[in-house]
């Protein structure tokens, strides 16, 4: 059931993120890194959890992705607001 949940958030999310970078960079330059950033994260995800189960255990593969979220999402708020600032502007 997770890796349902996962594609399910996955396939959402990267529409999302799509739109969210289209609306600042008008060039679309950013939307082709976006593929290639996201095989760069899927082939060194795994390195990394299993460097990090090897060391610590399985425990430390979920408070990796609290920390991983949590640095995502602090990048992702001056996006967001940028973009909000951006919009109102055009109003």
């Amino acid at each position: 059931p997770s890796l349902i949940i996962f594609s399910i958030l996955m396939g959402f999310s990267s529409v999302y993120l799509f739109g969210l970078i289209a609306t600042i960079d008008t060039t679309g330059r950013l939307n082709v890194l976006i593929p290639a950033f996201q095989s760069i994260g899927e082939g060194t995800g795994p390195l990394i959890m299993g460097i990090l189960v090897g060391s610590y255990g399985y425990a430390a593969v979920g408070w990796s992705y609290a920390v991983f979220t949590t640095i995502a999402l602090l990048m992702f708020f001056p996006v967001i607001i940028r973009v909000r600032k951006t919009n109102s502007a055009r109003k």
